[in-house]
């Protein structure tokens, strides 16, 4: 599991929750970059329910 953290204006990742929180570099309004390569944002609606992560290869065409 991972978390995403707002602290002030700069966002964090952090794996599990207690590992080191490494900050996230605005490249656009929903895409931050870290690790060498990217993270994009999209707003997902739901009341309750499984969620599961799709890289933008695994997504329909």
């Amino acid at each position: 599991m991972f978390h995403v953290l707002a602290e002030g204006d700069q966002l964090f990742f952090q794996l599990g929750g207690a590992c080191p929180k490494i900050p996230l570099a605005a490249q656009s309004a929903t895409t931050f970059s870290a690790f060498g390569g990217t993270i994009d944002f999209v707003t997902v609606r739901a009341v309750e329910g499984d969620f599961k992560v799709l890289s933008k290869g695994d997504l329909p065409k």
